[in-house]
């Protein structure tokens, strides 16, 4: 879905609006840079700005700063694998060495068939060392028909040297409400109805991902499609059944298991975390809800999408402000754990409930 659904026009790029403000200032004024890097996380929209970006140069009637969409390099630039002979795609993750990034060598002799000719660089900090000082001597020194754009999700992977000859596009995660309108609009192109705390619930699981999101919104209408049943189970009990549907803790186990933490019930935590099947993101839910709980803990009232739930903890745990310190200090802990497992892998997942059992003795002692 992610793929068939990639925008075709700037207007139709989510959450990134600041970046598509420059790039195309920079189309309407021709003020176009020949090295760019684009970062930020997987799935905000890189490698789409980067195929806008060329589309856009080599359309044959732009209208706005947009392509046309209908000229023959446009139609080109759609494919899900662009097949224009001025636009070139590496992935830097599989074809990282040195003999990759000198084949460029072959594609930027040649003069374009439009406008100007395109290499995209995805991941490119996966590229060798050597590979990449091959392409800083084509970064120093492109040909006048060459635009270079760098992909990455790890910026700090390239050397200052590389890093200092390019123009840097920083793009930002999208936020849950550009997600969720998205995700609204694709229901209603495919005549499914969701609901909205469900759509959440989608970016949540993803990280806000726009790809990820999409791309388990078709697993769930794929679902809902087959099973005609499940429309009205979502109705009747939302956060089981849609919790069954994409494979995760509902947000009751993590209340559950959130409060028998503060109340320093070790029993209750242990069952609870065993019951669940999908401990990875269980974690990263547990986590939310308890920086949620001390945000609430110190009074702050500004409203999150735990904040339900975590006022439901605190009614009945009923931390105070001795709570505070230990509640930072935990989360600060399981922050720490994920920054040294690099995310949540069984190691992480070990260590964060020796985390728990650890800290509920001491909610314990507090009560």
């Amino acid at each position: 879905m992610a793929t068939v659904l990639r925008p075709k026009m700037w207007d139709d790029v989510i959450g990134q609006e600041p970046v598509v403000r420059a790039l195309r200032g920079m189309l309407k004024s021709g003020n176009l840079k020949q090295a760019y890097l684009f970062s930020g996380e997987h799935g905000c929209g890189k490698t789409t700005a980067a195929r806008l970006l060329a589309a856009t140069v080599n359309c044959k009637n732009p209208k706005n700063v947009n392509p046309c969409g209908k000229c023959k390099s446009c139609l080109s630039m759609q494919k899900a694998i662009p097949d224009n002979p001025d636009y070139l795609e590496l992935d830097g993750a599989t074809q990282r060495g040195i003999d990759n990034v000198r084949a460029l060598q072959n594609f930027v002799a040649y003069k374009p068939q439009n406008n100007v000719r395109f290499v995209a660089i995805d991941e490119v900090h996966g590229l060798t060392p050597q590979a990449q000082d091959a392409a800083l001597k084509l970064i120093e020194s492109p040909p006048e028909h060459i635009i270079l754009i760098l992909l990455t999700t790890n910026p700090q992977g390239l050397s200052n040297t590389v890093l200092s000859r390019l123009y840097r596009v920083m793009f930002r995660t999208p936020t849950t409400k550009s997600n969720v309108e998205l995700m609204q609009r694709v229901c209603e192109s495919e005549d499914i109805k969701l609901p909205t705390t469900a759509l959440e619930r989608i970016a949540d699981v993803s990280g806000n991902h726009t790809r990820d999101c999409l791309n388990l919104l078709s697993y769930v209408i794929d679902q809902v499609r087959f099973d005609g049943d499940l429309k009205k189970a979502l109705k009747e009990d939302l956060d089981t059944t849609f919790s069954k549907l994409i494979q995760t803790t509902s947000y009751k186990t993590v209340e559950d298991f959130t409060t028998a933490l503060l109340c320093g019930k070790q029993r209750r935590l242990v069952s609870n975390i065993r019951r669940v099947e999908n401990k990875v993101y269980f974690l990263k839910q547990v986590q939310e809800l308890l920086v949620e709980v001390m945000y609430l803990t110190i009074g702050d009232t500004t409203t999150s999408r735990n904040t339900f739930v975590a006022k439901r903890v605190c009614s009945t745990a009923k931390p105070d402000e001795s709570f505070i310190q230990p509640l930072a200090k935990l989360v600060q802990e399981l922050a720490s754990v994920q920054l040294k497992t690099s995310q949540y892998t069984v190691d992480a997942e070990h260590a964060s409930i020796g985390l728990f059992l650890k800290y509920c003795d001491l909610f314990s002692e507090s009560k």
